[in-house]
């Protein structure tokens, strides 16, 4: 339970936290140019989404497609939730539109790489 709140957990799966320099930008046409690119933080990932950290000036908004771009692999998902962070950020929710991200494996080195001692 959070102490922000006194709602219960309704996560489904496991997050593993993470703390990955990503770049998001809003999905568009196959037939346009992408769209601009802005610097973000992974701060969380499962198996079906992600919590990030983005600008202020990258418009998330709920039910919004965004790509998310790690080491060159980029995945759509689609926002859940966002909320302003304390930083001035806004921090927002997603959810893998494909069942296997393309930029887990480069998720999975960083958790190789940062592996906490037992």
């Amino acid at each position: 339970m959070s102490f922000l709140s006194d709602r219960p957990e309704r996560r489904m799966v496991e997050r593993c936290p993470v703390d990955e320099a990503a770049v998001v930008r809003h999905h568009v046409a196959r037939n346009q140019a992408p769209a601009e690119p802005f610097s973000a933080t992974i701060v969380d990932v499962s198996s079906r989404g992600a919590a990030v950290r983005v600008p202020r000036d990258f418009d998330v908004v709920p039910n919004r497609m965004i790509e998310l771009g790690v080491d060159g692999s980029w995945t759509r998902a689609r926002v859940v939730w966002s909320r302003m962070g304390l930083d001035g950020q806004s921090i927002a929710g997603v959810e893998f539109a494909e069942a296997f991200p393309e930029f887990l494996p480069a998720l999975g080195r960083w958790l190789d790489r940062h592996e906490m001692p037992v």
